[in-house]
């Protein structure tokens, strides 16, 4: 595979990195992987303030250590303080497109903040487009120093920097292993089956304890309320005892309305009896009304 000569577009510097060939590989030609990388600014932090680079086309699943592995190989000096990125697997909802980085109309303008703790640069992460990432230096003159070295290795075309390997599988290899872990052995199913037909026994009978114990239920009264045999779960004697509550509390309610007096209060008679005087008053009037009404029609007979 050769390499490109274009040292800088749309502002980016395009530094060539070699990845290690997967195991299943069949060739051993070198694959090399393009990053375009520029100082990143935002509208509140100018390139003259800034002390963080902004990163494009970065190598999938790329982790903290490996880009301090990387500078510390690059720049000697220049120490990584934080890094965020957004991983290309961090949603299932990302479509096929938003997987092409278009680098002319990139740009890091107001992307995430680079004065995040080192212990939580994660809260802007979906700010960065997808395979970018924001690595940000202890100071200014770390990140001046990763600039100098990395633009020396792309005019000059040669020592092209190795991108460090993670501890962890990469690839094909890190899918396979992550199914791998989780196929039981023989030994270990035969156990953990056996733990958990245990487990759903004892349960079993724990429920079963608990049923028969609340077959007789006494209550405040000291009365003794049985439930038939035919209801032999929790749930059916539950509902059950509800029911029976909710008639007892009914009917207690009912006796107390019959016991209650409603006219105990001599305002509360006199109130009664103004209400009945005007309910007999006012149908007095009406009925007048009628009479007269008939009279003026010629159709009142009394007799």
């Amino acid at each position: 595979m050769a390499l490109s000569k274009i040292e800088t577009i749309k502002g980016f510097s395009v530094l060539a990195v070699k990845l290690e060939n997967p195991k299943s590989y069949k060739t051993q030609d070198p694959v090399y992987n393009y990053i375009y990388l520029k100082k990143h600014t935002t509208s509140t932090v100018s390139s003259s303030q800034t002390r963080s680079l902004f990163l494009v086309n970065l190598p999938i699943d790329t982790t903290l250590p490996q880009i301090k592995k990387f500078f510390q190989d690059v720049a000697i000096g220049a120490i990584v303080e934080s890094f965020q990125s957004n991983d290309y697997y961090d949603s299932h909802q990302i479509g096929i497109n938003e997987l092409n980085i278009d680098i002319s109309k990139l740009s890091n303008e107001d992307i995430g903040g680079i004065e995040q703790d080192s212990k939580d640069n994660s809260n802007n992460n979906s700010k960065i487009p997808l395979g970018c990432g924001i690595v940000t230096f202890l100071d200014k003159n770390g990140l001046n120093l990763a600039l100098q070295s990395i633009k020396k290795i792309i005019s000059s075309g040669k020592n092209i920097p190795i991108w460090p390997k993670d501890l962890q599988a990469t690839g094909t290899e890190r899918y396979i292993n992550n199914y791998r872990s989780k196929i039981m052995d023989s030994e270990t199913l035969e156990t953990e089956s056996a733990e958990s037909v245990l487990e759903f026994a004892r349960k079993e009978q724990e429920a079963k304890d608990e049923i028969d114990n609340m077959k007789t239920i006494t209550d405040e009264d000291g009365f003794t309320m049985v439930v038939g045999s035919h209801r032999k779960t929790k749930t059916g004697i539950m509902g059950s005892l509800k029911k029976t509550n909710e008639i007892e509390k009914e009917k207690a309610l009912k006796k107390m309305k019959r016991k209650e007096k409603q006219d105990f209060y001599r305002f509360q008679i006199r109130e009664k009896k103004k209400q009945e005087m005007n309910h007999l008053l006012a149908k007095f009037k009406e009925d007048q009304e009628k009479v007269k009404e008939m009279k003026e029609k010629r159709r009142f007979r009394p007799y």
